[in-house]
């Protein structure tokens, strides 16, 4: 049994080096499961997922997963599609609400992070009671 970990980094992308690490031993070593956590910790981009699992089903390996009852059957193909799909949308809504956050904040006089070198971080209320950083 050997783990593959990217700590700290996003599935958005397969230009991981742990994944891309275990799909090289995978490769390369006759293996007859991945297990993952989650499928969207493998992948959360609809192409990506398809190359890999297409990697894994090219070597003979059955992907499993922790969360999810997905296998080779035509429903358990379907439910790996679905997720997957709910995965890229969920990355990429999610990515278009702190865009909109920000930017309303900015609106708003706020600031989308810490003030920058040479001003100040200052934390205010507004009429309705809610508390937003400005920069001075």
């Amino acid at each position: 049994m050997r783990e593959f970990v990217d700590a700290g980094e996003s599935a958005r992308s397969a230009d991981r080096d742990g994944l891309q690490e275990m799909l090289a031993f995978i490769a390369a070593t006759r293996v007859t499961f991945c297990i993952v956590h989650k499928l969207d910790r493998l992948a959360r981009n609809r192409a990506d997922d398809v190359k890999i699992h297409e990697a894994l089903i090219g070597a003979g390996v059955t992907l499993v997963s922790a969360t999810k009852s997905i296998d080779q059957t035509p429903s358990g193909m379907l439910v790996h599609g679905i997720m997957s799909s709910i995965a890229e949308f969920y990355s990429r809504n999610l990515a278009t609400e702190v865009t909109k956050g920000l930017t309303q904040k900015v609106a708003q006089g706020g600031t989308p992070m810490r003030a920058p070198i040479g001003y100040l971080n200052v934390r205010k209320t507004d009429e309705n009671g809610r508390r937003f950083a400005r920069s001075r």
